[in-house]
């Protein structure tokens, strides 16, 4: 149902592009980074309905927690849900993971987001940095295959979502932003 004005749902989201990214081939992405990936970061109180905090407001320098790199945010709510804000923190590592997962795309406009099926997915796998692991052999990425840069232009988001360390906020604060 709308109600006379277009409501914006902001979501958070990590991205990461490779040092060595030149852009694409004079075809397909060029002047436009090869290797842009996006995730969203999942910061919300677990239960029957999750309840989200999906406006990032600061992010940490990378720290240390649990022996293990992390970055850690503040969130807020969004403008039409309840005020509240919110601490998360999400370890380099699980960043890393969703980036290596599964793609996400939206057939139609108004169809639901699914997985891409991993025999669509080019190789070498799109988000790749040049000159390492399955594409070693490209030393700059005008020479990905247009096959790859047509699929990374359609899809850069990742299907699953980055989990906040243990599951939850660090800390919540309820009516205000």
């Amino acid at each position: 149902m709308r109600t006379g004005e277009e409501q914006c749902v902001v979501f958070s989201r990590v991205t990461r592009v490779c040092k060595n990214d030149n852009g694409g081939s004079p075809r397909v992405l060029e002047r436009y980074w090869t290797s842009f990936l996006k995730a969203r970061l999942n910061c919300s109180v677990p239960g029957d309905s999750f309840f989200y905090f999906d406006i990032l407001q600061s992010l940490t320098n990378v720290l240390q927690i649990n022996q293990r790199p992390a970055v850690v945010g503040v969130f807020t709510t969004q403008d039409n849900s309840i005020p509240g804000s919110a601490v998360c923190a999400f370890y380099m590592d699980d960043i890393e993971s969703v980036f290596n997962g599964k793609f996400k795309e939206q057939r139609t406009s108004d169809s639901s987001w699914t997985p891409v099926p991993e025999e669509q997915v080019p190789r070498p796998r799109p988000g790749t940095c040049t000159g390492d692991g399955p594409a070693v052999d490209y030393k700059s990425s005008v020479q990905f295959p247009d096959e790859m840069l047509m699929f990374i232009k359609s899809y850069p988001l990742m299907d699953e979502a980055v989990p906040s360390v243990n599951h939850r906020p660090c800390f919540i604060r309820t009516s205000s932003r």
